[in-house]
C-alpha cells in the first residue's frame, strides 16, 4: 500500500473520495500537491510569432488535412484580423504519435 496518495487539486481529491469510498471510509485521504510550475515564466511570451499547433495521433480519422487547410487560410487572412501580425511569419507545427505498424498498411496500400 502507498505511504501517501497525491492529487493535483481539491476537485480531484473529492473525485478520488467519491470513487474510492472504501478507502475514504477507512480514513485514507489524498493529499493535494499543486503542480510545481513557475507560472510567472508564462506572463509574457518570448516571441510575438504565431505558431499554429496541431497535436494528435497520425491517423486518417484525425484529419490532419483539415489542420493544413486551416493553416493555409490563416496565412491568407488580412493582418488586422489577427491583431496586426504579419501572417507570413506564422509557423505550423504538427506533432503526434504515429499509428502502430499494423495500421500503416491502410495508408500505403
Amino acid at each position: 500500500m502507498a505511504d501517501v496518495i497525491l492529487v493535483n487539486s481539491k476537485f480531484t481529491a473529492t473525485t478520488f473520495a467519491n470513487t474510492f469510498k472504501k478507502l475514504h471510509a477507512r480514513g485514507i485521504h489524498p493529499v493535494v500537491l499543486y503542480p510545481a510550475v513557475n507560472v510567472y515564466q508564462f506572463d509574457k511570451p518570448h516571441s510575438c510569432k504565431l505558431n499554429f499547433l496541431s497535436i494528435n495521433r497520425f491517423e486518417r480519422k484525425k484529419n490532419i488535412d483539415l489542420a493544413l487547410s486551416a493553416f493555409a487560410k490563416l496565412r491568407n487572412l488580412e493582418e488586422d484580423v489577427i491583431k496586426n501580425r504579419d501572417t507570413a511569419d506564422v509557423t505550423l507545427t504538427i506533432a503526434g504519435k504515429p499509428p502502430p505498424i499494423s495500421d500503416l498498411t491502410d495508408i500505403f496500400y
